[in-house]
């Protein structure tokens, strides 16, 4: 015997047959109102969801942090959680809306609906995890560690298996059957994906390792790469350098390349300079007494500087005389000691590098306090400035290469003759 349907649709089933209407027509349109009728029901619940149900779920979770309640409406978390419950009530409801249908019919309707529930599933996890994200943002330490590529990750693996939930759904084969046949062709898939795996992998490990953070600058030559880092995706990490253009970097050359961070030096005390100063070493001399004393008293020379200057001369010389370029390499130690932008904590020196045809190199090795480009860069031209007014006080030259002295005197000749 042939079930009925419920009341009110076999009501009109019964009509449309006495209205002349074709048994196969008149199911077609009660079935066609019964998915209206289903349709109705989920407004409705949605509706009052919208004015009831999101009361009562804040009111419940005013126990948590503002900013959660803030960011969970933002990213629509309530509305998702009120279109899974009316997801669920439309299986529950189905076999008795629908009662009367083939069994072919009942299971379509079904299937539709076991699909919409798991993507509205998706949904509420989605928000979730973007909600999570947000507010984890608004921490310090977020500035240090980004778990962007976390959820990234796990929002890619819930995708995943929803893909394969639903195919599974569809092609009406169990789930573990279907992850073997994708075992299978493991090969096509890590060629085809090839860069977002390896990808998904280099973030977790650049987020393990700490290898960058949000707000860490960075230089990669390679990539075009010079500037501070503004986001890490799981599949790229996005650069904005100093002019303020952008650059995109997949996350696994950040991995398998080779890259700066300037992070421990903004982290430390000073940045680090270096500078050559170069010497003749014909203007090498030994000094008098009286030439010292003239040195250590002039008036461009300060008064602390000089006497730190005559300190180290004095403990540092094991010889029976003193030169004009060891005197003048313990001014610019005590110089610097002295500099306000010098950092007083770390490694401060004046030393001797090795002979070559370029004059006697003195290289200036210090931090400086300020780390940004521009005030650093002033700090250093301050001090080679004030050691270009100072050398010939110690009566010594810095290095010219003869040919640019033999061209200076051929050009001169060349005037007097043709003066002649």
């Amino acid at each position: 015997m042939k079930e009925k349907k419920i009341y009110i649709l076999e009501t009109i089933y019964n009509y449309f047959l006495e209205s002349g209407l074709s048994e196969q027509l008149s199911n077609a349109l009660v079935y066609i109102i019964a998915c209206v009728s289903l349709i109705l029901i989920i407004w409705l619940i949605n509706f009052a969801g919208a004015h009831l149900i999101s009361k009562l779920i804040k009111k419940t979770l005013k126990h948590l942090n503002s900013q959660w309640q803030n960011f969970l409406l933002q990213r629509k978390f309530y509305d998702n959680i009120i279109k899974l419950i009316a997801g669920i009530t439309m299986l529950l409801i189905v076999n008795m809306l629908f009662q009367g249908f083939s069994p072919g019919t009942l299971k379509i309707t079904e299937t539709i609906i076991t699909i919409y529930i798991m993507f509205i599933s998706y949904l509420v996890i989605n928000s979730f995890l973007n909600a999570a994200n947000d507010v984890y943002e608004t921490k310090p330490q977020a500035k240090t560690k980004s778990i962007r590529s976390f959820i990234q990750s796990i929002k890619i693996i819930l995708v995943v298996f929803l893909v394969i939930l639903i195919i599974s759904i569809l092609i009406q084969k169990n789930p573990r059957d279907l992850l073997l046949a994708i075992g299978a062709s493991a090969a096509i898939f890590s060629l085809v994906f090839r860069d977002t795996i390896l990808s998904f992998v280099a973030s977790i490990q650049i987020s393990a390792q700490e290898m960058f953070r949000p707000g860490d600058w960075i230089e990669m030559p390679a990539r075009g790469a010079d500037g501070m880092v503004t986001q890490i995706n799981v599949t790229n990490v996005k650069v904005q350098n100093w002019d303020n253009s952008v650059t995109i970097i997949p996350t696994y050359a950040m991995v398998s390349e080779s890259f700066t961070n300037w992070r421990n030096m903004q982290e430390s005390a000073g940045r680090r300079f270096r500078r050559p100063v170069l010497i003749d070493v014909n203007s090498v001399t030994t000094l008098t007494q009286a030439q010292i004393d003239k040195i250590a008293s002039h008036p461009a020379i300060d008064k602390k500087v000089s006497e730190k200057m005559m300190e180290l001369m004095i403990s540092g010389n094991t010889s029976n005389f003193i030169t004009n370029l060891g005197l003048y390499r313990c001014y610019i130690e005590a110089f610097m000691n002295f500099h306000p932008k010098i950092s007083k904590n770390q490694m401060c020196i004046a030393r001797y590098l090795d002979n070559s045809d370029s004059g006697i190199s003195i290289q200036i090795y210090a931090f400086s306090v300020d780390k940004t480009l521009a005030t650093y860069e002033r700090v250093v031209s301050d001090i080679m400035e004030n050691l270009m007014v100072i050398t010939p006080i110690f009566m010594l030259k810095f290095y010219q290469r003869p040919i640019a002295a033999k061209t200076e005197d051929s050009i001169d000749d060349i005037k007097i003759n043709l003066l002649n």
